[in-house]
Formats: structure tokens, sequence, C-alpha cells
């Protein structure tokens, strides 16, 4: 039985930290069978602002053991720092042509509403399609996709978003157009573990006015939020069948932090997962779990505490990233001496809604993780305070 991409949107792997810093190079390499060997095949690396935000990202094939440029992706930033469009591009004989486009339109509360996407002439950018979002508060509730047909805007896809009584996504039902209105296609329906992180994803798809299964995502983690491993199981008619499966590595490092919780017991953290080092994905055959391809991540600079040799010349609070950020974000600043700090996040009526954290931390530069999963929508103030210095800044939770 064969299915229309236009009605049927699966469930996808989670990829864990999904917002975390992007990583300076991605090397791409595709599994021989025969020789059970992997092959560097691609290789991806990016350039960041001063901010840490991304500035582009360019992929090579890797042909001969040297690197041939095949596209390059520029982003562009509004005046408050969130993604406002990019561009792509290819690159035939060293020169750039643009060939998609893909602009954010917003609403006060930095809601993204409207994602539309165009295709390059060769002179101008001409309208493709787009995605158009509605809220019920900070709650994101359909998604309509339209293709671009003459001077209007043809329907294509609805997803609609429900949501169980503490907030989380319970399931998204996904229709398709059939030129007179949306029909019922496929749905996504999730489960959660006891850390509130989605343990299983099942996609389920509507024919003969009934539903019938289709594939499966089972997720294993590490810990809260740290997704380590997205298994695919496809079914067969009569159960599910494993058939292909994602592993993500992490790099543990080394951090100490005094948080105090709302009773005001101090927690000692030693040992914290930061930047992704790999990720492999693997397929099911004869019983045997198979390498396809794996990507190896580096990264610009460490996120955890930085080498205390380097020059601290300033006591400083950077701007966080990824920002906007959903659901979490990194929060790096620099000390120049050993100190006792306090950081708080705070609300735009000033209300303090997370002591992150309070505590004696050594000279130097410092990343936290800011996970604000039970937060609405809207702008932040992070604020690092220690003895009379006192530094902001102005985060966007964008959910």
């Amino acid at each position: 039985m064969k299915f229309s991409s236009l009605l049927l949107i699966c469930c996808i792997p989670m990829m864990s930290l999904s917002e975390e810093k992007a990583p300076k190079v991605t090397d791409g390499y595709t599994y021989d069978r025969s020789t059970s060997t992997f092959n560097h095949s691609t290789r991806s690396s990016s350039e960041f602002n001063t901010d840490g935000t991304i500035k582009s990202r360019t992929t090579y094939n890797i042909e001969n053991g040297a690197e041939v440029a095949q596209s390059e992706i520029r982003f562009t930033y509004d005046s408050q720092g969130k993604l406002a469009y990019w561009e792509k591009g290819n690159i035939v004989g060293g020169v750039f042509n643009f060939s998609r486009k893909m602009t954010l339109t917003r609403d006060a509360s930095g809601n993204i509403i409207v994602e539309k996407w165009q295709e390059h002439s060769g002179e101008d950018w001409d309208d493709a399609t787009r995605a158009t979002y509605i809220y019920n508060g900070d709650k994101k509730t359909s998604r309509t996709t339209q293709k671009r047909e003459g001077t209007g805007w043809t329907n294509q896809i609805r997803i609609e978003y429900i949501y169980f009584e503490d907030g989380k996504l319970e399931e998204e039902q996904v229709s398709a157009w059939n030129s007179v209105s949306f029909k019922q296609s496929s749905r996504n329906r999730f489960e959660y573990n006891a850390d509130n992180d989605i343990s299983i994803s099942t996609t389920d798809i509507f024919i003969y006015g009934s539903w019938n299964p289709f594939q499966k995502y089972n997720y294993s983690y590490l810990e809260k939020g740290i997704q380590t491993r997205s298994t695919e199981a496809i079914w067969n008619g009569a159960a599910f069948i494993d058939a292909q499966r994602y592993s993500t590595k992490f790099r543990k490092i080394a951090l100490q932090i005094l948080l105090k919780d709302e009773m005001n017991i101090e927690v000692n953290m030693n040992g914290a997962y930061g930047e992704t080092q790999s990720a492999q994905k693997q397929a099911l055959l004869d019983t045997v779990w198979v390498p396809t391809w794996k990507e190896i991540y580096t990264y610009e600079t460490n996120t955890d505490v930085l080498n205390q040799k380097q020059a601290i010349t300033s006591f400083n609070l950077e701007c966080n990233y990824p920002n906007p950020f959903n659901p979490s974000t990194t929060i790096v600043f620099t000390l120049t001496e050993n100190t006792e700090i306090a950081i708080d996040i705070f609300d735009m009526r000033g209300r303090r809604v997370v002591n992150l954290a309070n505590g004696r931390f050594s000279m130097g530069r410092h990343s936290l993780q800011f996970n604000a999963e039970d937060l609405p929508s809207g702008n932040y103030i992070c604020r690092l305070k220690s003895g009379g210095q006192v530094q902001i800044r102005k985060m966007m939770l964008v959910k």
C-alpha cells in the first residue's frame, strides 16, 4: 500500500538538546558493509556571530579526500536578536547561487505566526509555500501549510495540536486538503516518562473510516532531557517490528555548582552532560543492527568552564544561546575572581520566576543550562549579581 507524502506526516526521531549551540564542524560518514568501515563523505562548517548565533553553514562533499563546496545557508536576525530569515544557495564552481529562502513573521509575544518559503528564479524570489500558526495563549493549536498557485494560496496540510490537562502535547492530528475541505489522514500520539520526556511517539493512518497503526518511535534518555537513542518500528499488520535506530553520545563535563531550592537546601551537581559528540544511525538486518551512517561534531569553544589559563579581564554575562529558545538555553558568564554569585530569571513584571544559581564560583568562564519547560512563552530577564556588580540580558522563550 502506498501513501501520499501529503497525506501522512509521521513522527520523526527526536534529537535531544535540539536547541544547543550548533557545532563548528559536522563530519558525516557513510558505512561500507563490504569493508565494514566508515568512509568520510560530507562536512558542514558553521560560522558564528559575536553573540553566539549562527551566521552561516556551508556543506561540502568529500571527494578523493578534498572538500568540494555544495551549498551554504546564511542566517539573518532582527534588532532583538531573533531569527528573521535564512537564505540557501548552491555553490557551483565556487560561485554562490540563491535557491531557497525562509522568512519568519512573529506576533507581539514573539510567537512565530508565519513561515514562508520562496524559490529563487534567477532574478528574484518567488513565493512557494507557507505555514500559518494559531495559538491559544502560549500554546500552539494549529499549523496550516499552503502552496502558492497563481495569485493565491491553496491549502495542503493542517496539523492540530491537542494537549493534556498538565500542558504536555498529547496528539498531533493531521488533515489533508481535498480541494473542498480538510480530511483526516494521520495522527501522532505521545506518551511520557516520569521526567516528562517523551518516551513513545506513535503514528496512525486513517483508512476506510478507522485508525490503523503505521510507525512508532521509542526514546531512551541518559537523564532528564538528554536523549541518547530513538528506535523506529514499523507496523507489519500484526505487530511493530524494529527497523532503524538513532544513537547520540554526549561529552560529560566537570561542573560543580551550588544551587538552592525553595527549602534552602544546597545541592551539589557534580558532572553534567554538555555538547553532543556524535550521532549514528543503524538499520536492523536479519536480527543484526548494522550501521548506515554517523556524524561527529566539533565545537568552536567548550561550553563548560573554559581553560583557566586564558586571560579573564572582565565580569560579564554573555548573550544566552540559542535566543530565542525552546525550552532550554545556555547561559554563559565570566568571573574575574573566586566569588559568591546569584543568577536569577525574572519575567517582564519584575517577578523572579527561577533562581538558577546561588553559591560560590571560581574565577573563569562558566555555563549553565536553563530549562524553561514549565514557563509560558514570552520575554524574560536573566540577572547575574556578585557583590556590587550586576549584569542583565534579555531572553525570549518561544514555544
